[in-house]
Order: C-alpha cells, then sequence, then structure tokens
C-alpha cells in the first residue's frame, strides 16, 4: 500500500508540472497588437502607447546586430497609432491639444521611418 501511494504521488507531480507547463515560457512575438480604444480621451493613451512604441523601437535598434523583424514591425504600429491620434484630431477641430499630439505623433512616425530605413529593409 505504501508503495502505491507513492507512485500516486509521483503522477500526481508530473500532472501538475505538465498543466503548468504552457504557463513557462512558450514562443515570444513581437507582433503586439494595438491597443484597445481607451475610455476618456483616446489620443492621450494612444499617444502614450506610442511613446512606448518609439522606446522599443530604440531598443530594437541599439543592438549590436539590429533587430529589424521587430523594428519594422514597431514602426508600423507607431505610424498607425499616429494615424488614429490625428484622425481623433480631424474630428476635433477645435481642440488644439488633441492637434499637438497629432503633430507630435507623425513626427514620431517619420522619426521612426527614417531610423528603420537606416538600419533595416522593410517590405512594404
Amino acid at each position: 500500500m505504501r508503495r502505491a501511494r507513492g507512485w500516486k504521488k509521483s503522477w500526481m507531480a508530473f500532472g501538475v508540472a505538465l498543466a503548468l507547463l504552457p504557463s513557462c515560457g512558450g514562443a515570444v512575438t513581437h507582433e503586439r497588437p494595438l491597443e484597445p480604444v481607451p475610455v476618456g480621451d483616446e489620443s492621450v493613451e494612444l499617444e502614450r502607447a506610442q511613446r512606448r512604441e518609439a522606446d522599443a523601437l530604440e531598443v530594437a535598434l541599439a543592438r549590436r546586430e539590429p533587430d529589424c523583424a521587430t523594428a519594422c514591425g514597431l514602426e508600423t504600429r507607431i505610424c498607425d497609432l499616429a494615424d488614429r491620434i490625428c484622425a481623433i484630431a480631424g474630428r476635433r477641430p477645435a481642440d488644439r491639444e488633441t492637434r499637438a499630439r497629432c503633430e507630435d505623433g507623425a513626427r514620431r512616425c517619420e522619426d521612426a521611418r527614417a531610423r528603420v530605413a537606416g538600419s533595416c529593409a522593410c517590405a512594404p
């Protein structure tokens, strides 16, 4: 009887370890979906997301060998976020702050394109 309990405990531990295995990493992906449209002032949250992506782009390009796959994806997301910010600004022509966010976002997009083009060849 004692031997049977030890065997059951071993299989139970194996089962728990097997169940936890998928949460231990897995495939690393650099593709992150655009953040959902936030509640409140969307342009502020989109600008924050764009700044985070711009920071991540700097990290990807600062490597000895630039991570071009990541950099190309980040460039695309930075420009997509700029487009979304500017679309909001277009719906609020009297809102100077949102218009300024649009201009800053468009500048970040241009900078990202120039930085990536200097280090990587991205697919169109």
